[in-house]
């Protein structure tokens, strides 16, 4: 019977790839020396390039009643908080905690 033949791939062949160790060494050095040589501003920019938010569901925005402006004003305060936090944090892990490896996992 020659039939079709189906090429299958296992599940965990689409998952996302992960570091090595090695690799993951060299990430850590490379995030060290961000943080150690450029201006918090610039390390932010740099950790979060290409990062996407997450976006919202047409659904939930026909649901509120939103217009597309109110929409982008909202969006645009989302920002403004996210940012004052990440400045927050940074003044704060200043100024009350131990300097540390930051980019050491805890686990």
């Amino acid at each position: 019977m020659g039939g079709l033949r189906l090429d299958r791939t296992s599940s965990i062949e689409l998952e996302p790839r992960t570091l090595s160790f090695s690799e993951l060494e060299l990430a850590r050095e490379a995030a060290m020396y961000i943080l150690n040589n450029k201006p918090s501003e610039e390390a932010i920019k740099i950790f979060t390039e290409g990062l996407q938010p997450v976006p919202r569901t047409r659904d939930n925005a026909c649901l509120k009643g939103d217009s597309e402006e109110e929409e982008e004003k909202e969006e645009e305060e989302d920002n403004d908080v996210v940012l004052m936090n990440c400045l927050w944090m940074d003044q704060f892990y200043d100024l009350y905690l131990p300097q540390r490896d930051t980019v050491t996992a805890p686990f």
